[in-house]
């Protein structure tokens, strides 16, 4: 074993079911949970194992799971007042920059953007908050956040975000050696994601009828 996918750094709300509800964060304010963070990450590297900060940019203000479904992130009413809008980016810089930590895993979230929404997953602009330097894995992209998405989908998107890891479990072997022929075509210019997609919908309204 090499490295953890820890620490959660996440803000703790007891209205959340996956964070907060199973006692996942180390605090509610940044100063709690960057103290902690940096002797958990400092513990492990002493032992010769990497950490991973998750679950960016900030999966504990959400009300839901995103193993189950797709959910805003940062949009309780303590936002304003607690600013935890914007103290997300400066926890993991905080981190990173003190820390011997060289990767972030992105959660699958609606977050705001100015006066838009991004799918987390997909942004390269949350990809760009972060250094270039550091690695950035997928939380798995089989959760049922992104059941509106085909496989190949998720994985060229997350891809073309900019991420440099995608995490993917929980398929059978010959579903996923299709999907890698698939994401290989796409990815190498053989055939457009665009086209897959319009030629895997007509397949489905086919067997459909």
């Amino acid at each position: 074993i090499t490295r953890v996918f820890g620490p959660c750094v996440d803000f703790h709300r007891d209205y959340n079911p996956i964070i907060g509800g199973k006692n996942r964060a180390f605090g509610k304010t940044n100063e709690s949970i960057i103290s902690l963070s940096k002797i958990y990450i400092d513990s492990f590297i002493q032992k010769g194992i990497q950490c991973c900060l998750k679950h960016f940019p900030e999966h504990g203000l959400s009300r839901g799971d995103s193993h189950k479904g797709l959910f805003k992130s940062c949009v309780d009413e303590d936002v304003t007042s607690q600013g935890a809008r914007d103290s997300y980016k400066s926890k993991y810089l905080d981190l990173l920059k003190n820390t011997s930590c060289d990767m972030v895993m992105i959660a699958h979230l609606l977050h705001p953007i100015g006066d838009r929404e991004v799918l987390t997953t997909f942004s390269s602009e949350l990809r760009n908050i972060l250094p270039e330097s550091i690695n950035t894995i997928t939380d798995c992209l089989s959760m049922g956040a992104l059941r509106e998405y085909s496989l190949e989908e998720r994985l060229v998107r997350a891809f073309e975000a900019g991420n440099n890891l995608l995490m993917l479990t929980q398929q059978d072997a010959p579903v996923m050696s299709a999907v890698i022929e698939n994401v290989e075509g796409i990815l190498s210019g053989q055939k457009s994601l665009e086209d897959f997609l319009t030629n895997q919908s007509k397949l489905a309204e086919n067997a459909r009828v």
